[in-house]
């Protein structure tokens, strides 16, 4: 969902620490709404952290049902769709008239990492990846930055775009500018969530969750080397989601936790690198 949470610290450490203490994320999710959740918790003191944290997704309940009227939401045809690199990217008119400048670096940033995406991720593997679409808005106070949407009924639930199920979304694009400085393949690691979950088989792929699980009983990721010097649990701890997620970004690009780089990965964990060899088809 899955990037990078740059500005905000105190949000990223309140929600990560939801996320860890309630195991929520898109498989297992228990209904809560993390940005509710954030609210909730904010309006008491927290602690401001001196760093960042890396990228945090709404945790949403892949089959959750419908009850009672759905919320209104911003329809489609507030958006301008546009095509990028191959991509269909839907960029919310604001970000085009009133936002216009914001708009243009936000686009301009997009169409460098999609083109790094190009360049590197084998085709067969690249025309899947190319049929998730990317929503880009000005700014939805409900998401921190980026996230991939999982279920059209909790979207429409919860007052957002259903037709955004099954894509990227960029939530908040001054953010994403600010937090890719140091997670510059977010978008791929959104886009790995989209591989996952549509052409491995969905977030319960068995081979995926026994490598993940492999790694957290190795304690591979315990504390580990982040981008900005410190070192605390990897982000590719939390759940098998999120494990592919970041060694995806290390294995073709750069990842902001260790292993950053795809040598690191072969070296640090090789069950893991011979799975993203296989999945991604190199």
């Amino acid at each position: 969902m899955s990037r990078g949470l740059r500005t905000l610290p105190v949000v990223s450490g309140i929600v990560r620490t939801v996320r860890a203490a309630l195991e929520v994320d898109y498989r297992w999710g228990t209904g809560f709404c993390i940005p509710a959740v954030v609210a909730l918790l904010l309006a008491g003191p927290a602690p401001v952290r001196s760093e960042p944290a890396p990228q945090v997704e709404v945790a949403e309940q892949e089959e959750q049902e419908e009850t009672g009227q759905a919320l209104p939401y911003e329809p489609t045809s507030n958006y301008e769709p546009r095509t990028i690199r191959g991509w269909t990217v839907l960029v919310h008119k604001s970000l085009l008239e009133e936002h216009a400048e914001l708009g243009q670096k936000v686009l301009e940033l997009i169409d460098f990492q999609l083109y790094q995406i190009t360049r590197v991720v084998p085709k067969p593997a690249l025309e899947k990846l190319q049929q998730i679409p990317i929503w880009v808005e000005y700014a939805d106070p409900r998401h921190p930055c980026a996230c991939y949407h999982v279920s059209r009924s909790w979207l429409r639930a919860n007052g957002f775009n259903p037709e955004k199920a099954g894509s990227v979304e960029i939530a908040n694009s001054r953010r994403f500018l600010e937090w890719t400085r140091d997670q510059p393949w977010m978008l791929l690691h959104e886009l790995a969530h989209g591989y996952h979950h549509q052409f491995l088989g969905g977030y319960d792929n068995p081979e995926i969750a026994a490598t993940w699980k492999a790694a957290v009983d190795a304690g591979l990721y315990d504390e580990v080397l982040h981008c900005r010097g410190s070192r605390r649990p990897a982000y590719a701890k939390n759940n098998p989601q999120e494990y592919f997620a970041e060694l995806s970004e290390a294995w073709f690009g750069v990842n902001d936790f260790y292993p950053f780089v795809r040598a690191e990965v072969m070296e640090h964990d090789p069950r893991g690198a011979e799975l993203l060899r296989r999945l991604w088809g190199q």
